[in-house]
This record gives structure tokens, sequence and C-alpha cells, in this order.
């Protein structure tokens, strides 16, 4: 089994438009686990319309014994579940623009370390490639189909997961039915939907989406821009506000509550009531598993008014949201206070 044979071996299925929301409003995001329908949607090239009973997995490139899976085989493996936030990188080609486009779900599927049972994958693997059965053109690029890349060296086998189920039922066609691929504390544009092929090779994937798209610049320690550009992997450290919702009056306490986030632990959240001239320390929950964190904040406006409100997340490795120009740039929002009746 070579590369070519696992990108021949598909049947590319039809495309449909992508008319699913792309972003949703940070304030609607009010559930631990976010209902699927308040989810974003992003497909570059379209939603593939996939035969399940044509599909097939694939597992190949430096294992000994590669081997091809139809769904109903897929199914007989034990089933994990595991809740993890799903965060979207944000723009393919601009680093400097921050969309907090976010949710936190229960995925169910298999472990993939479950699947290479018995392929006797090689110590010299370095990279893990999934290919998606999207295809079609993006940005002036003609792509067979959407691949993406995982160092291995930076991130563990044993945490990826082959998902078949988003919170409690089968994926949909929006969100990669039959199978994707999860790899909780990576962004989602790693996390290929409409899996078909998974391929271990010493050296980085193919196509645009590996080499043009989501690469940002490396920044020195000046702040400036080494020449180097760095894949977009790791989800680095945020936050959202979603509340207070409304009715905020001068005198009466109120709570700005949110959700923070990362590719590790996050071990603290600031919340500015002044547009970021000063900063308290807000009450945040431990992580549980790789779901996000809810945060909080007691707070007693004493001025009517436009307030403008800004949160930033610190990481457990001591890495702290940019204030503006990053894909993880300060979560900003405006609340209005009335005077009190």
């Amino acid at each position: 089994m070579s590369v070519d044979k696992c990108e021949m071996a598909w049947v590319k299925p039809p495309m449909l438009i992508n008319n699913f929301p792309m972003n949703i409003p940070a304030r609607e995001l009010t559930s631990r686990i976010t209902p699927v329908d308040k989810m974003f949607v992003l497909a570059a090239t379209g939603i593939p319309q996939v035969d399940v009973d044509q599909w097939r997995l694939q597992i190949g490139g430096m294992v000994s014994r590669p081997i091809t899976l139809d769904f109903p085989r897929l199914l007989k493996y034990s089933k994990i579940e595991l809740e993890a936030c799903h965060v979207c990188a944000g723009s393919a080609v601009n680093a400097r623009a921050a969309v907090h486009r976010v949710a936190n779900v229960a995925w169910g599927g298999v472990a993939l370390v479950d699947l290479l049972e018995g392929t006797q994958l090689r110590t010299s693997a370095k990279f893990l490639w999934a290919y998606g059965l999207d295809h079609g053109t993006y940005r002036e690029h003609v792509v067979n189909s959407y691949i993406k890349d995982i160092p291995l060296d930076r991130y563990f086998i044993e945490d990826l997961m082959v998902a078949y189920e988003l919170n409690g039922k089968p994926l949909s066609p929006e969100h990669g039915y039959p199978a994707r691929l999860v790899a909780p504390g990576l962004y989602g544009t790693n996390m290929v939907k409409w899996l078909t092929c998974l391929w271990f090779s010493d050296e980085r994937a193919p196509g645009a989406f590996t080499h043009e798209f989501y690469n940002d610049p490396e920044l020195g320690a000046d702040g400036n821009a080494t020449g180097r550009m760095l894949p977009v992997w790791e989800v680095q450290p945020d936050a959202i506000l979603v509340g207070p919702q409304a009715g905020v009056k001068v005198g009466e306490e109120t709570l700005l509550w949110g959700w923070a986030w990362s590719g590790c632990d996050v071990v603290r959240v600031e919340a500015s009531t002044d547009g970021g001239a000063t900063w308290q320390r807000t009450r945040l929950q431990a992580r549980e598993h790789e779901a996000w964190q809810r945060f909080d904040l007691p707070w007693t406006p004493t001025a009517a008014g436009r307030h403008a409100l800004v949160v930033r997340a610190t990481d457990s490795h001591g890495v702290t949201q940019p204030s503006v120009s990053a894909r993880n740039a300060q979560f900003r929002c405006q609340v209005d206070v009335e005077d009190a009746a």
C-alpha cells in the first residue's frame, strides 16, 4: 500500500455547499456541553455526501500490516467517550485575526491505539497524515483531498480517536459523517472530517492545507517575525465571556462568567471591566478531561453607561493571551449598565 494507492482508492463523493453557521455568538454558549445546533461548521471546499456502505478507512504507511475497515467493522471495536473542547483556528491565512469559535462536546468512537493493534507501527514514524473525502478548490488551489498531519514527537497517539458520535448521536454530514479524527488539544483544522485514510510517515504530509494554509510566522523575543513559519497545531490559551446577558444595574451585584481553554490546563483567568486598564482574578474551575473550564467574578457596577469587558487566560505553560493581533487575542465585549430604579 503506497500513498498513491491511499489516494486513488477513493471514489470522490459529490459535494454540497456549506450553508451552516460559521460563527455562533459567545453569549449563546451557556451550556457546559454545547448543543450540536450551536456548534460552528467549517468546510473549506464543501460537505461531501458520503455513502457509508462504500466508505472505508485505510491505515497504512510505516506499519508492517496495513488494514482497511468498513463502518460495521469500526463499530465492533470497544467504544470510548471523551468530553473535549473543540476550537477553530480561524483564518487559514491570517494569523492576526481572532474568531473565538469554540464548542465543548462529547465525542464517541474508537481509540486509535485499538485500531493500530496488530499493525506493528514502526518506531521511526514521525508524523500521522489524515486524509478526508472533501475535495474541490480553495483559494485557487485544487484540493484532491483535505490532508493534515500531526507530529508524533509532540503529540501522543494514545490521545487520538476516530469518532463516529457527537453528543451521543451519529455524526451529521456537516460534522464529518461517518467518522472523523479527534485530537484533543489541537485546533479543529487538524481534526480531519470525513476521514478515509490514516498514513504514518517519517516526513510531513503534502498538500496546500499542510504547507500553504494554517502556517503562522514565528515571532522572536522582540516580537518581530523570524522568517520561519510554524504549523497551527496546539491550541493556545483563550477565553470568552458569556454573562452577564442583560439587566445590569448600578449598585446591584451581577456575575461575569464564561469559559476558558488551552491545549493544557488553564491556571488563571482575569477579567477587566474598564477595557483592560485594571484586572481582577476570577474564580476558576479545575479542568476535567479535555473540557473547557468555567470562570466567574462577582461585579457590582458603580456607574451607569457602556462598560468595556475583557478577559484573558493563562495556561500551565505560563502563556497568557496577547491583547490583540493573534488567533487567540483577548475576547472583548460591551455591556450597558442602567441606573438603579
